[in-house]
């Protein structure tokens, strides 16, 4: 507490520091140096001014002050500003610091008087320099001027006229300074440069990533309301589907209430005239009555069984589940990167072509001259270089040139033995066929046929592999689930393209 409160007597009045060059008035305040000159400039050496904190009027010069200096030293480490020894004015009477330092007249000088300086001639100026005899030559005593470049030191006029310097190549030391300076400047600009680029292109792809955030944001936000509408409506789904189960059941009890009803009426009726003949009707005629035997007969007929009413809980909860399903794997895909697709030209058939960037495979009339490898298919078909063998991947394609191709994943042990297409037609390999308006799934040689007709050409394959499924979508607003299979991947599995005309795209 005692240091902290020592400080604080050790600040300046006007700077409210603690003192740099402390200095005393006549009136017995101080100052930092800096901070008086400031405010009374060299009025102090010619006139009398006001003290800066009780305005007492005062002519005696400015004295150091060596009790509140060795003090102030205390707190400032014992150095000087900044670690740089401060240099003052020559002519001035009291410490003044300089502003400039003349070459010529090898003399610091502050500001009021370089001002005469520079009205009576025109010297060469440098920055406050304390040891201005260093720029003399040691032999001749005379200002070095100029630098030798054959033994890269400085010299004075004499050292090149008569001296050990005569006849070497020499330079002002102005423009040797520049020469050095130069390339050094240079290259500090082309960082410069080179930063301020980098800072633009930062601001720009900053000013993007800002921009795709925004769009981002608005398309999760729309697709998020979206899934919220959805399972809005899958809320109110469940007690629809109650109450139709509900009605159904009604109307089943219903019905055969009443069937039992009419036939509870006709045997009521039948007891009651069997009653009206048993107590007045002649014997012989109801032993000859042939319509009571047919009665008989009709009496023995079976009651209907009970009726099997359809299961609520399997029946609500599978359809719920499967909304739901599809629900969470449309978000699922939404938020999800397609995998980076390129084809393997080495499993390419001979009357396929490739793009040059692996994405498109194009139907040739031709066969080309692919050698012949153990890898390669025979039938329309190429496999992706890469394989999936964990985790969810999907990825898309796009089929609006072509009217006749297969679309799926198989196993790389697919059979290539057969000119036959095997895609879809052995237990390796699932795809989705398209055979003019036709789309089939197709898997183990199971043909499933898809009723609806596409109004999209773009398809989306998801596989999730640790769950054993493999779903396709028709990529449209909304999405179209069309099949999911189901299986247990016992290998990696490749994306497989069969083209069997015009040609189909991976899309980015």
């Amino acid at each position: 507490m005692a240091s902290t409160d020592l400080r604080h007597e050790l600040n300046c009045p006007i700077c409210l520091e603690v003192y740099k060059d402390p200095v005393t008035l006549g009136c017995g305040h101080s100052f930092c140096l800096g901070c008086i000159h400031h405010q009374i400039g060299n009025h102090g050496r010619s006139r009398a001014y006001n003290c800066p904190q009780c305005r007492q009027p005062s002519k005696s010069a400015l004295k150091k002050n060596i009790v509140l200096s060795r003090l102030a030293e205390r707190f400032h480490g014992g150095q000087p500003d900044e670690g740089r020894k401060v240099v003052f004015c020559v002519y001035c009477d009291f410490p003044v610091p300089a502003v400039k330092s003349c070459r010529q007249c090898e003399t610091s000088l502050c500001a009021d008087h370089l001002r005469k300086h520079n009205e009576t001639v025109e010297h060469t100026l440098l920055p406050p320099t304390a040891d201005l005899g260093k720029r003399r030559c040691p032999v001749h005593g005379k200002i070095m001027e100029y630098y030798c470049t054959e033994d890269s030191v400085c010299v004075c006029a004499s050292c090149r006229l008569d001296g050990e310097h005569t006849g070497h190549q020499a330079e002002s030391l102005e423009e040797v300074s520049k020469k050095k300076i130069r390339p050094l400047l240079e290259k500090v600009i082309l960082e410069r440069e080179k930063i301020e680029k980098k800072v633009q292109s930062l601001q720009e792809r900053g000013t993007k990533a800002q921009e795709v955030a925004t769009e981002a944001t608005q398309r999760a936000t729309a697709k998020l309301r979206d899934i919220k509408k959805q399972l809005e409506d899958l809320e109110k789904m469940v007690p629809d589907e109650i109450s139709r189960w509900e009605m159904q059941i009604s109307q089943m009890v219903s019905g055969l209430t009443q069937q039992l009803q009419t036939k509870k009426d006709d045997l009521s009726r039948k007891i009651s005239h069997l009653e009206g003949l048993r107590d007045l009707a002649d014997p012989i005629t109801v032993l000859q009555n042939q319509e009571l035997d047919k009665d008989l007969c009709d009496m023995e007929e079976a009651l209907p069984d009970d009726p099997e009413f359809p299961d609520l809980q399997e029946d609500l909860i599978s359809s719920s589940l499967h909304k739901l399903c599809d629900i969470v794997t449309n978000a699922k895909m939404w938020i999800q990167k397609p995998a980076d697709i390129i084809l393997d030209i080495r499993t390419a058939a001979n009357n396929l072509w490739i793009s040059d960037d692996l994405k498109s495979v194009f139907r040739s009339d031709t066969e080309l001259p692919y050698p012949k490898t153990p890898e390669r298919l025979q039938s329309c078909e190429v496999l992706s270089l890469s394989s999936f063998s964990s985790w969810r991947h999907l990825w898309e394609v796009d089929t609006s040139k072509s009217e006749s191709w297969k679309v799926g994943m198989c196993y790389p042990s697919i059979s290539r033995e057969t000119r036959i297409s095997m895609v879809g037609r052995d237990k390796d390999s699932w795809c989705l066929r398209r055979c003019r308006d036709n789309y089939t799934m197709m898997h183990d040689g199971e043909h499933i046929h898809l009723s609806h007709k596409a109004s999209s050409h773009k398809f989306r394959i998801y596989l999730d592999y640790e769950a054993g499924q493999l779903s396709f979508f028709e990529v449209g607003d909304p999405m179209r689930h069309l099949h999911t299979f189901k299986a247990t991947f016992s290998e990696p599995l490749h994306a497989v393209l069969g083209v069997f005309q015009g040609f189909i795209t991976i899309c980015n």
